[in-house]
């Protein structure tokens, strides 16, 4: 009699530990957008009355937040329309992404923030997302809050957008970017008429940009505007962001910035200046514009007048 003897039971496998890393997925293509200024309905023209054009999914929890992170939040900062409405923009600092690889910090993409574009469709005649979201370029941000502020060109095809930066998460981020500064990046859309695509104007701009008051810096409210054509950005500048332009006496100072595409110094007439904070585009237009402080008498409690500029 002949017999075969049966196999050994299988070793049981440990089961594999979760991985806390997950990579950023590809963003999935944009449908290019055919923008046009939306109709006004000819049955309500010219009686004053509103009318809804349409409704816009700003952000889904499932699609848009990640899981691992410690935090996720949609909240809107700012929320800008352009033109005619044509382009509208919507900023969500507190927004987190997940990471882009395993060689960046622990905690990257923490808040970085978020900024989502729209824009109306003719074939549509609704509102369709204007290619993929703008958020910062550094893979080992941490704590940016970009979109804390937004402001946009006339048609809304240039776009500066302000990032008030948690230093409170200082200790998140990497020794190269442990003192990151406020700062404000500028985006222009390139449409070749088959496919668009946001592209970054020069390099960002950093500084204190915090509007004046007590509470600005908490609030994030960051002074920011650009001209009709986004060649041109102002920002208000302030030596300490944590004090306010009055009663605690910091220098504060409006800088104006033009965009060169050559980057380089106008010898010409010496109107323009390049300075350490726009080394390639941005050419800081003329001197800064000193923002009057609080008089002593004011802060001291014994009267006195506004300065003058």
């Amino acid at each position: 009699v002949s017999f075969t003897s049966p196999l050994p039971p299988p070793t049981p496998q440990p089961t594999p530990l979760p991985t806390t890393f997950s990579p950023t997925p590809k963003p999935m293509p944009v449908p290019y957008v055919n923008i046009c200024t939306p109709p006004l309905p000819s049955s309500i023209e010219g009686d004053g009355s509103f009318t809804v054009l349409d409704h816009v999914e700003l952000m889904q929890d499932s699609d848009d937040c990640n899981s691992m992170m410690d935090y996720c939040n949609g909240a809107i900062s700012a929320l800008v329309i352009a033109g005619s409405g044509e382009i509208v923009i919507a900023g969500f600092p507190a927004h987190s992404r997940p990471r882009t690889s395993e060689s960046v910090g622990e905690k990257a993409g923490w808040r970085v923030g978020l900024v989502r574009i729209f824009a109306y469709s003719c074939e549509y005649n609704s509102y369709r997302k204007l290619s993929p979201d703008l958020s910062p370029l550094n893979p080992e941000a941490v704590g940016d809050l970009f979109g804390t502020s937004v402001v946009a060109s006339r048609d809304g095809r240039v776009l500066a957008i302000g990032a008030k930066v948690d230093n409170h998460l200082d200790w998140a981020r990497t020794e190269e970017d442990a003192t990151l500064m406020p700062y404000v990046a500028v985006h222009r859309l390139v449409d070749d008429g088959v496919s668009q695509k946001w592209e970054q104007r020069g390099e960002t701009i950093t500084g204190q940009w915090q509007a004046p008051g007590k509470d600005s810096g908490e609030k994030g409210v960051a002074g920011i505007a650009l001209n009709e054509d986004g060649s041109l950005i102002a920002l208000f500048d302030k030596d300490d962001a944590s004090k306010s332009c009055g009663n605690e006496g910091t220098n504060c100072r409006i800088n104006v910035f033009q965009y060169s595409e050559s980057g380089n110094e106008d010898e010409e007439d010496g109107s323009l200046r390049k300075t350490t904070n726009a080394t390639r585009g941005w050419l800081m237009l003329g001197n800064s514009i000193p923002f009057p402080t609080w008089p002593e008498q004011w802060r001291s409690g014994t009267g006195g007048s506004w300065p003058l500029l």
